[in-house]
């Protein structure tokens, strides 16, 4: 019996692990979008706190619905906020009419088709699954 609680802990902490990936994150904009931008106006346009790329066109941003994707990676990381909180700021910039909600996405092959088809969108992705149908910014 403690060798199976002992097997079971350890299945329960490398599942842990597996799910907590460090992997590379990038951020996609559309092919035909050329503008460039900073970490910082990254941060904030998932965050609503800008609502246009540096050449004044409207961005759009893409983003996996909590637990999917890379979501608690890119939010952890590059928000330096959890998913909870970044839906807390989405939902007073909605309810106060200060912004759309952003673009929902359940995987990886919806953010590729939902950038690689609009313009304005802004989404991320683990680097793994960049496609050449978008165009990176950053990476994290």
């Amino acid at each position: 019996m403690k060798i199976f609680k002992s097997i079971l802990f350890l299945l329960i902490l490398l599942s842990i692990m597996m799910t907590t990936s460090n992997a590379a994150l990038s951020v996609v904009v559309n092919k035909s979008n050329t503008s460039e931008i900073s970490e910082a106006q990254v941060k904030n346009i998932f965050m609503g706190k800008l609502g246009q790329f540096s050449d004044g066109t409207e961005a759009v941003p893409v983003l996996f619905e909590a637990g999917k994707g890379a979501r608690t990676a890119f939010d952890d990381t590059v928000l330096k906020r959890n998913t909870s909180q970044v839906d807390a700021v989405w939902s007073k910039l909605i309810f106060t009419g200060r912004r759309t909600p952003p673009l929902q996405a359940k995987d990886v092959n919806e953010v590729l088709k939902e950038v690689s088809s609009n313009q304005k969108a802004i989404g991320y992705l683990e680097t793994s699954d960049v496609t050449d149908s978008v165009r990176v910014i950053a990476t994290f």
